[in-house]
């Protein structure tokens, strides 16, 4: 019996196998930049909630297609901006 591998929530390519998240190659590299670059954008914008950073990304003109498709499914379920709260805790505990 062959077992079906998982499919990205967002454009149905395979998952990524190392993520915690379901999300493909591509929008696996979106997300982690999107962790990486809040504390950028924290900084420049003042106390800025992980929700406001996601909006003004989602706004920018300058950002990519797949962030933004990231964004969405990010604000859109629960458990995904749960586990992405926890990415950003992580990271502000390594720097």
């Amino acid at each position: 019996m062959e077992r079906k591998q998982p499919k990205c929530i967002i454009c149905s390519r395979i998952v990524e196998e190392s993520s915690k998240v379901p999300l493909c190659n591509i929008h696996i590299r979106a997300y982690n930049k999107l962790a990486l670059k809040y504390g950028d954008w924290k900084n420049a914008y003042g106390d800025l909630s992980p929700r406001e950073f996601l909006e003004k990304i989602l706004e920018n003109e300058y950002s990519g297609k797949w962030v933004k498709e990231v964004v969405r499914i990010i604000l859109s379920q629960k458990e995904l901006m749960q586990t992405f709260l926890g990415d950003l805790s992580s990271r502000d505990m390594k720097g």
